[in-house]
């Protein structure tokens, strides 16, 4: 897998949030998984920052964005797997 440059993963969650700590480990899992990768990973709580987030068409929590470069994927929910595959598809 070629080295990808400027990725980043942003958690979308409030920290009250029943599933917080099942994201935050989702995001770890991730960075672990492809250290080989640059990634950088921010979480975001949905109420204080909804301006920010109408750029990406966000609307629920909990939700990610995966950015690399200028392209985008969003994720609305919690399933690692799914997750995953949304990262492996914008490395490609």
């Amino acid at each position: 897998m070629a080295k990808a440059k400027n990725i980043k993963i942003i958690g979308i969650v409030s920290q009250n949030h029943p599933q917080y700590n099942y994201m935050v480990h989702s995001l770890n899992y991730i960075v672990d998984k492809y250290r080989k990768c640059s990634i950088k990973i921010k979480l975001l709580d949905f109420n204080n920052n909804k301006n920010k987030l109408h750029l990406f068409n966000i609307e629920t929590s909990p939700s990610y964005v995966i950015i690399k470069d200028d392209t985008y994927n969003v994720y609305n929910g919690i399933n690692i797997n799914e997750l995953e595959n949304k990262f492996v598809k914008l490395l490609n």
